[in-house]
């Protein structure tokens, strides 16, 4: 341990308790993620390949119409980025608690060797 501050060691476990009190609210907000992403794909998929939706707006609006079909595009882009991350997040958080679990039985192992040892 360094004088007047804080091991690496005791940092790394109040990171891990950390994303440990929060873990529920990241699977909250990955599946709210996993939902929003597929709908915004679908609604970007209707605008832009719907035959009247971009047709008639061409016609009356043609500049508008670019917009529209710009930010759909826009947004199917952004929807899939968010769908991968999500996934994989969820695969991370999914096995979360299997290996919070070991560390948890490794970091007592470690400590009950080191009280025997005396060393700490």
């Amino acid at each position: 341990m360094s004088e007047g501050g804080v091991s690496l060691l005791e940092l790394l476990d109040s990171i891990i308790e950390r994303v440990n009190s929060l873990r529920s609210m990241f699977v909250v907000l990955i599946l709210g993620s996993l939902i929003l992403s597929p709908a915004a794909i679908i609604l970007s998929l209707i605008v832009i390949f719907h035959p009247l939706i971009l047709f008639l707006l061409m016609r009356q609006q043609p500049f508008l119409a670019w917009i529209l079909f710009s930010a759909s595009i826009g947004t199917m882009l952004l929807s899939l980025i968010t769908l991968y991350f999500s996934l994989k997040e969820y695969r991370f958080f999914t096995k979360w608690s299997r290996r919070y679990r070991e560390y948890l039985l490794k970091k007592e192992k470690l400590e009950e060797e080191l009280k025997r040892e005396g060393l700490t």
